[in-house]
């Protein structure tokens, strides 16, 4: 990631974070912490309370170089726009508006001129949450119960905000709850799930994607993994409309507490599947498979910042692990662009692998088209090889979420891995063996 967007129903951040980000060379998108309310801005008590807390937040942070845009508050506009209950208005201004389009841009103008200020997150267009200008938050996905192969049809311009559930790490779940309460649907998991069905939205993707889960451990890996796929696939589709779509900002990084969300990161900073997924899907250099008129398409996604010769593979599988398709690329790929490689005819119930190497470094990546329910997927049959400090993985038969068992947090997870081409990775403590996706469904 190269943007971290502080969101406007939390809190200001503590100063060792804004200095990471400065020397990270990560960007800070700064809400003011106003969020999904009305705010009493008529009254001048309140006014001059806010102003004087804007003024001196700015002062505070405005040396830090990772500090790039202002941003006046978290969907107030959208919900003046389209919400209904935020629709009262004090002389006809909107509570908080006197706030975000009268005087923070104009205190970040005098604090701070150099950094942009944006009214609100969304803003833009005919209505704040608008597909055609400024910044865009989906969440007919999701929260509106749409699966996330609906991302393909949204062309915004900056997505700000989107995002999916997933369950927190297997054992941040026996902190908070008890063995006989680690079911689905106890009133433990349900206090611990703060979205209005919540969990009936994790089962309902689980099974329109997956299929039925066999226990509660199958549940807490499909809802991670399913959570992850769908970031991908929604990264990977605005990421190759660069740059009618210029920028993705998943919700969220980490948690305030223990608890099933929609985060990459839980409380105890245990990584969930997102965590990995998002390290791949956010590489600077992207291969991308689409289903086009009926062909599979290939493209490449290039934030590198200079044209760069790449050579690219691309293989298709039958689930016995069988090879039935690959051809290889040599291609040019243009300095922070999108390359359309080829169009092959191929049927879409194969499982698909393709790898860009630039520079001697490879990006690797898949796609499925058929719903995971739907593959009756094989045992892979995953060898592990302990390598002394190493571990190398292969796999018979294609593979995917690929689970490290061990005592330590592996480096890498969620894995995916193409039959007959090993990964290896830094041995974790404690190391005892894999789990895919195979083991989940049975």
């Amino acid at each position: 990631m190269n943007m971290l967007r502080v969101w406007g129903g939390g809190i200001y951040e503590r100063e060792s974070f804004y200095r990471l980000c400065d020397e990270l060379g990560i960007m800070v998108w700064q809400d003011f912490m106003y969020a999904c309310l009305e705010y009493p801005d008529h009254l001048p008590w309140f006014r001059k309370l806010a102003n004087e807390e804007a003024r001196k937040i700015v002062r505070k942070l405005r040396y830090h170089p990772s500090i790039v845009l202002w941003c006046g508050n978290n969907e107030n506009n959208w919900g003046f726009d389209e919400w209904g209950n935020m629709a009262r208005k004090v002389d006809g201004i909107n509570l908080g508006n006197r706030l975000y389009l009268f005087d923070f841009p104009e205190i970040c103008a005098e604090e701070d001129p150099s950094t942009p200020y944006w009214p609100s997150s969304p803003y833009g267009g005919e209505k704040a949450n608008s597909e055609k200008e400024g910044d865009r938050h989906v969440w007919y996905v999701w929260s509106g119960w749409m699966n996330y192969e609906n991302y393909e049809k949204d062309t915004g311009r900056f997505i700000s905000e989107f995002g999916f559930q997933g369950a927190p790490h297997l054992e941040t779940i026996e902190f908070f709850s008890k063995p006989e309460e680690r079911e689905i649907f106890h009133p433990v998991m349900l206090k611990h799930n703060k979205q209005v069905e919540g969990q009936e939205r994790l089962i309902r993707f689980i099974f329109g994607n997956f299929g039925k889960c066999k226990d509660f451990d199958s549940f807490v890996y499909l809802s991670q993994l399913n959570q992850a796929e769908a970031i991908k696939f929604g990264v990977e589709h605005w990421r190759n409309r660069k740059y009618k779509t210029a920028g993705t900002l998943f919700w969220q990084l980490n948690d305030s507490w223990p608890v099933f969300s929609w985060s990459a990161v839980d409380y105890f900073k245990r990584p969930k599947a997102l965590y990995y997924y998002a390290r791949r899907f956010f590489a600077e250099v992207l291969p991308v498979l689409k289903r086009r008129d009926r062909k599979i398409e290939l493209l490449v996604v290039s934030d590198l910042r200079e044209t760069k010769e790449a050579s690219l593979r691309l293989a298709a599988y039958e689930k016995t692990g069988e090879k039935v398709f690959e051809k290889t690329y040599r291609t040019v790929l243009p300095a922070d662009g999108v390359s359309s490689v080829d169009r092959v005819e191929l049927p879409d119930d194969l499982f698909f692998f393709v790898e860009a190497e630039v520079d001697g470094v490879s990006y690797r990546n898949y796609r499925v088209f058929r719903k995971w329910r739907d593959l009756e997927l094989p045992d892979p049959e995953i060898s592990l090889e302990d390598m002394g400090e190493l571990i190398e993985l292969t796999a018979k038969r294609p593979a995917f979420g690929v689970k490290i068992l061990a005592d330590e947090v592996p480096e890498d997870d969620f894995l995916f891995l193409e039959p007959g081409r090993s990964v290896t990775l830094r041995k974790p403590a404690g190391v005892r063996g894999v789990k895919s996706l195979f083991d989940y469904l049975r």
